[in-house]
């Protein structure tokens, strides 16, 4: 892939796109129940923090993603075991949207298309777009956001407009204490979305200004934070708290509920198309990343493993639940005992072998003085 290519717009819009992604017609914060909305905030906090550690990370290596600085610090043989366990990691999670996709499309409007088929054209679409290059996702991105900023503010305005909004359904504030915000902050939205941005420090290298990397991710997060903020009240106050509890996808019942003067009614096609504009970029970017740590470790130029770890990842969404409830359950288990290894244990011995390495060289440049 061509470095210098991506600009600080395109890449701060690829950032939002994969915040939201999947999150935003997901149930996020729950276990918070109806100040769901205010664990999502202080997790955005928490989100802009842990960037703050991973973009310090590319600031130091601007031109080596993480399977590179990981072996400079780690060692080569530690650093190559944690690139392969970043590349399984984002396989992984590229399956998982992949299912998640799969399932909303098939729910909503394929309910008589086998799930492969979905899939199949869901990593194909993926493929072809990466096979351009990341330059061309990232232009892509730059025309997405702004179809999804457009779709944000219609909803909004008309669910205002229909009525179907009733405030009063989120109070009282804070009514379980603050016990339950915390648990949804740490046993979810901190991980899911937020910690996932350690995706980028395998993409970061190929702006044309990686310096800026940092500074756009906390942006990134503080932005799509204060969206699935909003859209989380949205959900509770047009639907209550006990049906966002018992949905799978909150918006898609919420957005069905417009009805404005019987004119404008089932604009569940906004949902679906929020949803495949952020399923393609999660996808792509996550993917995009297990390429680049795939071609970095194992010296195979990227192209060569678009079509085989296609593949791999598309069998991976099939066979890592056999239903979808059991798919979401084992989710929160990850959540909870797996993601915790890449979004805060591995980033934080690399920032400390970061940190010893800079005051070891520091300490020889005085003492060559």
């Amino acid at each position: 892939m061509n470095r210098d290519k991506v600009s600080a717009g395109q890449m701060l819009s690829m950032m939002m796109l994969f915040e939201m992604g999947t999150a935003l017609v997901v149930n996020i914060g729950i276990e918070a129940r109806k100040d769901a909305w205010i664990s999502i905030f202080i997790a955005m906090v928490g989100g802009a923090m842990l960037f703050f550690g991973y973009g310090t990370l590319a600031k130091w290596y601007p031109r080596d993603p993480l399977t590179v600085y990981a072996r400079i610090l780690l060692g080569r043989f530690l650093g190559t075991m944690v690139g392969v366990m970043y590349l399984i990691y984002f396989m992984y999670i590229a399956g998982r949207n992949v299912r998640d996709a799969t399932n909303l499309i098939a729910i909503s409007t394929l309910p008589h298309t086998p799930f492969l088929v979905i899939s199949i054209f869901m990593i194909l679409i993926v493929i072809y777009v990466l096979h351009h290059g990341i330059e061309v996702l990232a232009r892509t991105a730059l025309v997405f956001m702004a179809v999804m900023l457009g779709i944000g503010i219609l909803s909004n305005s008309l669910l205002v407009a229909s009525g179907s909004l009733e405030l009063e359904r989120i109070l009282p504030v804070l009514q379980q204490g603050w016990g339950p915000i915390w648990r949804g902050v740490f046993q979810e939205t901190l991980v899911f979305p937020f910690g996932e941005m350690i995706c980028f420090t395998m993409l970061i290298p190929f702006m044309a200004s990686p310096d800026k990397g940092r500074r756009l991710g906390i942006l990134a997060i503080i932005l799509s934070g204060l969206v699935l903020s909003d859209t989380t009240v949205m959900n509770i106050a047009t639907l209550g708290y006990n049906i966002v509890e018992g949905s799978v996808f909150p918006l898609l019942t919420t957005i069905g509920k417009v009805q404005v003067s019987e004119f404008i009614q089932r604009l569940d096609v906004l949902v679906l198309m929020t949803l495949m504009i952020g399923a393609f970029f999660k996808i792509s970017l996550f993917y995009c990343a297990a390429l680049l740590a795939a071609s970095d470790i194992f010296r195979i130029p990227y192209k060569k493993l678009l079509f085989p770890m296609g593949f791999i990842v598309l069998i991976w969404s099939f066979i890592m639940a056999e239903s979808f409830v059991k798919h979401l359950q084992f989710g929160k288990l990850a959540i909870l005992y797996v993601h915790p290894l890449f979004v805060y244990l591995f980033p934080f011995l690399l920032l400390i072998a970061g940190l010893l390495r800079r005051r070891r060289e520091r300490r020889g440049r005085r003492n060559q003085a």
